[in-house]
């Protein structure tokens, strides 16, 4: 029997897609055909896909509008008689894909968005639309969070066709390397870091600039110094902010050491597992779902209008915790609290972190999700 074939169009696969993109074209349910630009077309140097590889990579350029993306193959992929459905990226800036999803459901296929959806309050010029653009979607949309999808309940869409997806990085790369970590490898890290390494650890791993926040962490660790209790801290990542954090770890003498920019996923792994939590005090993204990937809780900001959907995994009490945002002395609390647990504590709390990603945001879960949408089974949420 025929699998139904589905179009995935984006205007660019970046390799951190590919685990999700590697579980779709291994489907027993369906054809994946996958469509966009072989090269970033906002030259912000992310690597491609090895997706642009794939026997059913169509490749469509994109160009630019003055801010709006043009892609004219997709509106010729539109009219192909043997595709069934499509997924496009859902951003509204991009005029071509208005196009041909409106081709699309004009030639009967079924038509859907992967979006972010909902995350912050629009202006009522971007609500409108927004909305509209969301409407071309006639089989759904497939959501990053629940949240999003709430709002767009609130907004009149049928919650039977909001479907959320969560999101996903390479949990297999993961598991294996958590699996293979031995402890002295972590007292290792700890002793080659820090000149007092029995002391707890807390590590962030971000861009460092202005959005993130770093300062309420070095602000919250100076807190707890001046209180008598003296943590560790590990920052990997670069950006504009460094020099200026870095004078301001110095100014309050805090034990804490800038790694800078690290893709090295066995270090990162032995970084994760060798602390006691991950802080995150501003954007919170897929950071989350990498360090509670590795059973290591994280401890975030409690705005959700401020970060991604991914936000939505850290569950306080569960896997982690949510200070006040914008507020160093709460965020000292947390920190405190999560890093004062007996061993059996924290055993518990890392069987928590790895079962909440297996239970959502894996590349196996995600697709699951994404053909639960195709098949036209109404939408479901499992919090």
């Amino acid at each position: 029997m025929t699998k139904p074939s589905v179009g995935v169009v984006y205007h660019f696969f970046a390799h951190y897609r590919d685990p999700i993109l590697k579980e779709l074209s291994s489907s027993s349910l369906f054809d994946y055909w996958f469509v966009g630009d072989r090269t970033d077309p906002n030259n912000a140097g992310i690597r491609n896909s090895l997706i642009i590889n794939h026997p059913h990579f169509v490749y469509a350029p994109c160009h630019f509008k003055g801010d709006y993306l043009f892609q004219e193959s997709v509106l010729q992929f539109a009219l192909r008689k043997d595709i069934d459905a499509i997924i496009y990226l859902g951003v509204a800036d991009f005029i071509s894909t208005w196009l041909s999803a409106s081709l699309a459901r004009l030639t009967g296929k079924k038509v859907y968005f992967w979006s972010h959806g909902w995350t912050h309050r629009d202006s009522w010029i971007k609500n409108i639309i927004r909305c509209n653009f969301y409407r071309l979607a006639s089989g759904g949309l497939l959501l990053y969070g629940v949240r999003a999808r709430k709002i767009g309940v609130k907004k009149g869409f049928d919650p039977d066709r909001l479907y959320v997806i969560y999101n996903s990085l390479d949990y297999e790369l993961c598991k294996r390397i958590r699996q293979e970590i031995i402890p002295a490898e972590l007292t290792n890290i700890r002793c080659k870091c820090f000149s007092k390494p029995d002391r707890p650890m807390v590590i962030c791993t971000s861009r460092l600039i202005p959005a993130r926040r770093m300062d309420l962490l070095l602000d919250a660790l100076g807190i707890l110094k001046g209180q008598g209790y003296e943590i560790n801290a590990t920052i990997v990542g670069e950006g504009t902010e460094k020099e200026a954090l870095e004078k301001q770890a110095q100014g309050i003498d805090l034990p804490i050491i800038f790694l800078g920019e690290c893709y090295d996923e066995n270090l990162l792994a032995r970084l994760y597992k060798a602390s006691d939590a991950t802080v995150i005090p501003g954007y919170c993204g897929l950071t989350a779902i990498h360090s509670l990937g590795y059973g290591i809780p994280v401890i975030t900001n409690d705005d959700p209008e401020l970060n991604a959907p991914e936000w939505e995994a850290v569950q306080p009490g569960v896997n982690g915790d949510v200070f006040r945002y914008g507020d160093a002395t709460s965020l000292a609390e947390k920190i405190y609290q999560w890093t004062q647990l007996s061993k059996p504590e924290k055993a518990d709390i890392s069987s928590r972190c790895i079962q909440s990603i297996e239970r959502h945001y894996t590349p196996e879960a995600q697709r699951k999700a994404i053909e639960n949408a195709l098949s036209g089974m109404p939408a479901r949420i499992d919090e």
